[in-house]
């Protein structure tokens, strides 16, 4: 769509540039425990109203939650357009780019029904379906989300998402809490 009607996205603001209330609760836990993650990254506070996938990457992208819904449109048709990527692993037609046996996948119709309803649950399809809408490399960590995992492992897992993977320009690092 984007390349049919010739619609640019929207810019990017430098991380140095971003105003934003910081996540006090995270920064004064890793400012006791790991003080050294505070030099490189920044931790940003977004609303947490179920839509805050899309606007923690609206607020790091653009500096402003305002743009959830463009994100929102933009990932359901990526997710549309490239369904054979999205599918349900029993589906003959997926293509398994997580190969990643500890995430846990809704089906393709729950997926986009998610993706296109404003404050419903997204999972790491969604955040692979926003990395190639928005044409941004973005990692993610993320508790196994099956239970013998979940039991059995301490620390959450790194997804670099598949479908638009270029660390060199890697633009953020989403942890879910």
């Amino acid at each position: 769509m984007l390349e049919t009607y010739n619609i640019d996205l929207l810019i990017t603001v430098p991380m140095s540039r971003i105003a934003s209330t910081f996540e006090d609760i995270s920064v004064s836990i890793l400012r006791r425990y790991r003080p050294i993650i505070l030099e490189s990254h920044v931790l940003i506070e977004v609303c947490g109203d179920c839509n805050c996938l899309f606007s923690a990457i609206s607020k790091c992208l653009y500096n402003t939650e305002e743009h959830f819904m463009l994100i929102h449109l933009l990932t359901t048709l990526k997710l549309i357009l490239n369904s054979s990527h999205y599918y349900y692993y029993e589906h003959e037609a997926c293509i398994d780019n997580f190969n990643d046996d500890h995430l846990v996948f809704d089906c393709f119709d729950t997926i986009l029904q998610d993706g296109a309803t404003e404050l419903s649950y997204c999972d790491m399809m969604a955040l692979s379906g926003i990395s190639a809408a928005l044409r941004e490399s973005i990692q993610s960590y993320c508790p196994p989300t099956q239970g013998a995992y979940f039991v059995s492992e301490l620390l959450p897992r790194l997804s670099v998402s598949p479908v638009y993977q270029n660390e060199k320009n890697l633009v953020l690092i989403l942890k879910w809490r």
